[in-house]
C-alpha cells in the first residue's frame, strides 16, 4: 500500500514521496511517548499521595463600612502560617488577611499553607460601588 501526499499549491504540482516507509518508525514514536507520559503520571500521583496532604478550610467574615462596600476577614487558625492574595475585579489589593471597604463585581482570595505550598481560592460576589454624584 502506497500513501502520497499531495499539496494543493502550484509550486508542487507533482506527489511528494511515500510517506508508508516513514510510519513504523512515526508509530514507534507514539508507543514511546504514550508509555513515557504514563510512568510519568504515576510518579506524580505516587509523590502526591507519599506527601499525604491534610487539607485545611477557611471562613470569610463580613462587615459593612459606612461610606461604599464591605470589609472582608479570613477566619483561620493560625494565619501567621499562611499567605493571601486579594483581588478584586482582577486587580491585586493586598496580602493580608483583611480586605477593606472592597465594592464592585467580585473578589477571589488566594490563601497558600507556607509549610507544603497547598492552595485554596475563593471567589466572593461583591455589592457595586456607589457612584459620586457630586458635581465636584
Amino acid at each position: 500500500m502506497e500513501i502520497y501526499v499531495q499539496p494543493s499549491s502550484p509550486k508542487f504540482p507533482k506527489p511528494m514521496k511515500t510517506i508508508a516507509p516513514y510510519f513504523p518508525l512515526l508509530v514507534i514514536c507514539l508507543l514511546i511517548f504514550s508509555c513515557t507520559k504514563d510512568s510519568l503520571l504515576l510518579k506524580t500521583d505516587t509523590k502526591i499521595e507519599d506527601r499525604n496532604l491534610e487539607v485545611f478550610d477557611f471562613d470569610i467574615n463580613k462587615a459593612i463600612c459606612i461610606n461604599d462596600g464591605c470589609t472582608y476577614t479570613i477566619v483561620i487558625d493560625e494565619p501567621e502560617n499562611y499567605s493571601f492574595i486579594w483581588k478584586v475585579d482582577l486587580v491585586h489589593r493586598g496580602k493580608t488577611s483583611t480586605l477593606n471597604c472592597a465594592c464592585g463585581s467580585s473578589a477571589h482570595v488566594h490563601v497558600q499553607r507556607l509549610s507544603d505550598s497547598l492552595q485554596i481560592c475563593k471567589y466572593i460576589s461583591l455589592s457595586p460601588c456607589k457612584q459620586d454624584l457630586s458635581p465636584w
